[in-house]
């Protein structure tokens, strides 16, 4: 979260794509907020592919700029700027080669590890 933030007790603006750009790499998420059981975060896209996972959980990702190719349980998708892909609990997916930009995820915090 910015500036190590936990919790806020006043209005926060953030400027997303402009966070995402400063971020050390691609492909490394970022946690802005937290929103009662989701977390917030945003990356930076690079034009290459990422390995198909699973999850137990739902995840959404909204295009804030550019665009994210997605091959969901074997469909391509193409999620544009403005544009929100649901990907189900339990259902693979992989992001393709081509993607660029920033989108926001919202997704469960991950169980710890031991």
């Amino acid at each position: 979260m910015p500036q190590n933030e936990t919790s806020w007790n006043r209005p926060i603006l953030f400027h997303l794509c402009q966070h995402a750009a400063h971020l050390a790499s691609s492909w490394r998420s970022d946690i802005v907020a937290r929103l009662g059981h989701s977390q917030i975060k945003v990356l930076r896209m690079d034009a290459m592919p990422l390995a198909e996972e699973v999850h137990p959980y739902d995840e959404v990702f909204r295009v804030l700029e550019g665009q994210l190719q997605l091959k969901v349980a074997g469909q391509d998708f193409c999620v544009r700027e403005g544009e929100l892909q649901l990907v189900p609990a339990g259902v693979s997916h992989a992001v393709t080669a081509g993607s660029h930009g920033t989108p926001l995820i919202i997704d469960p915090p991950r169980p710890p590890t031991c």
